[in-house]
């Protein structure tokens, strides 16, 4: 039975609050455009929801396949026909028989301090986060910021933060403002000094190889004319290691800021571009003498 003669689809994703919300953002326009198609939502546990305790680091996998081969997986054995993913969570290497069909417009790419604003943190201010990047950058910007590993879904993780009695929690902005808690955000990040992580705030959607024609418009297929913000972001893992190394060393500012545009915004067939922006600026950080200007007043807040 050909998808078209089904007229029911089922979307599968995480099942944590904010992946619901993704679907659910998705799903909007597909269901407007296609009463006569029933879309059905199936989650699926991952290895990375199942065990909320450990850090990443900890579990000892790719941090991407943390939170996608489950979903990944159950799209290949057709338990579902479409896999919704944050798109920063796929393998940079396209999982074989699978293929990325559309990125929706984009959410704010910044991350985002809850609680007190960032020009309000104090000396030897804790802020609760658990990943090595946003650590690593805090660290670059304040290193008298303590910081503590908080994981699990965003609600609990903000409820967590103020039962701590922590300053605040670094969190991707777009997951905040998706549940409609964009309330939250005391501080929104400045890109240029703290930037993103590639393809934070899009939206990754997944089909199988075979299934191509569910995006061709000329059999008004579900996802055909579904508009793209980016066409495929995927940056390489070289792209990653290095950034995460500029971002580590503790020199001037200015080297962070010539790796916004690539580190956020990297689309396939520039990763070679991007890869000479990134040494251009590691010689420059290895270069630049300790000290100067405070970067961190750049820093927008609410």
């Amino acid at each position: 039975m050909t998808h078209q003669q089904r007229r029911t689809l089922l979307i599968g994703s995480r099942g944590s609050h904010l992946a619901k919300a993704m679907v659910r953002e998705f799903l909007a326009p597909l269901r407007a455009a296609h009463p006569h198609i029933t879309f059905k939502q199936r989650t699926i546990m991952t290895s990375g929801d199942k065990d909320r305790v450990s850090s990443l680091q900890a579990l000892g996998k790719s941090l991407t396949s943390i939170f996608a081969t489950q979903v990944e997986e159950a799209l290949l054995r057709d338990e579902v026909d479409i896999a919704v993913h944050s798109l920063k969570d796929l393998p940079t290497t396209p999982t074989p028989r699978t293929f990325l069909a559309v990125t929706p417009a984009r959410e704010d790419p910044r991350d985002a301090l809850t609680g007190t604003p960032w020009e309000g943190l104090p000396a030897g201010a804790r802020i609760a986060t658990s990943s090595a990047r946003r650590i690593a950058q805090l660290a670059h910007l304040r290193p008298d910021v303590t910081t503590v590993p908080i994981r699990g879904n965003v609600p609990p993780r903000l409820r967590t933060t103020r039962e701590m009695g922590l300053h605040g929690c670094l969190l991707a902005s777009s997951g905040l403002r998706r549940l409609g808690m964009g309330g939250e955000i005391g501080t929104d990040m400045d890109p240029d000094l703290y930037p993103p992580p590639p393809a934070q705030g899009v939206l990754g959607v997944q089909i199988r190889e075979g299934d191509r024609h569910l995006t061709e418009a000329e059999h008004r297929s579900p996802l055909a004319g579904t508009r793209y913000a980016l066409r495929h972001t995927c940056v390489s893992t070289w792209l990653n290691a290095q950034v995460s190394e500029t971002l580590v060393a503790r020199w001037a500012g200015h080297s962070v800021a010539v790796l916004k545009k690539i580190y956020a915004k990297c689309l396939v067939g520039e990763e070679e571009h991007a890869k000479k922006k990134i040494e251009e600026a590691l010689k420059r950080g290895r270069a630049a003498p300790a000290g100067g200007p405070d970067p961190s007043a750049r820093i927008q807040h609410r």
